[in-house]
């Protein structure tokens, strides 16, 4: 009898989900904060002059928006989301103060997963943004300044974990980085800013409906 009850027991444990797919399906809604460094290269068109412009760590704000599904263990995602800011960076340079500011951007994203536990989930990202980049140009003699601003795109990739707290609420890590466009300035003479490295650490609250 006993030998019965345990062979039932290991049958029904094998043969449980591994997760609840109900946890991760449908739309969701939520905010997050991060970490971003930004670094970038500046550069003369036609010239041999460089100039490194290093990363001012910028504390980021992002609100999203998206809809998962899942199939077995595998979950797919799309995901809107809009950020005030995809970091700072400056330099002196030359008799200038040279610094940039990306402005706020709008992001499309992919993201597949898989459930590790009921409440679990690990995923990757691949997104696309567009976002503005201010440029400007400081004087440290006279003191005057010029600022542009340029659009461009962004492409980027990301690594993260959800993990609910109940039925609807979520907690949210992830690592991502970004590459984007050259952006183009004119200010006396034309600039190129290009990035090196942009990355974030987000943490991050899901609702989901």
């Amino acid at each position: 009898m006993q030998k019965t009850t345990l062979c039932a027991l290991l049958a029904s444990t094998l043969a449980a989900p591994l997760a609840h797919a109900d946890n991760f399906t449908g739309i969701y809604a939520g905010a997050a904060l991060g970490s971003v460094n930004a670094d970038h290269t500046l550069s003369i068109p036609g010239t041999p002059i460089k100039q490194d412009l290093d990363s001012d760590s910028q504390t980021s704000f992002a609100l999203l928006a998206g809809y998962g599904t899942t199939i077995n263990q595998f979950y797919l995602g799309a995901e809107l989301d809009w950020r005030n800011g995809l970091g700072e960076s400056s330099a002196t340079f030359l008799n200038g103060e040279i610094s940039t500011e990306t402005d706020g951007t709008l992001g499309l994203s992919v993201l597949p997963g898989y459930l590790i536990s009921d409440n679990l989930l690990v995923f990757a990202r691949l997104a696309y943004l567009e976002g503005d980049m201010d440029f400007e140009v400081t004087n440290t003699i006279n003191g005057m300044s010029a600022t542009e601003t340029d659009s461009g795109n962004y492409t980027g990739w990301g690594l993260g974990g959800q993990y609910f707290v109940n039925d609807n609420l979520a907690i949210r890590l992830e690592y991502r980085e970004f590459e984007s466009d050259t952006f183009e300035y004119f200010i006396d003479v034309p600039f190129e800013v290009e990035s090196d490295a942009i990355d974030a650490f987000e943490l991050g609250l899901v609702y989901q409906f």
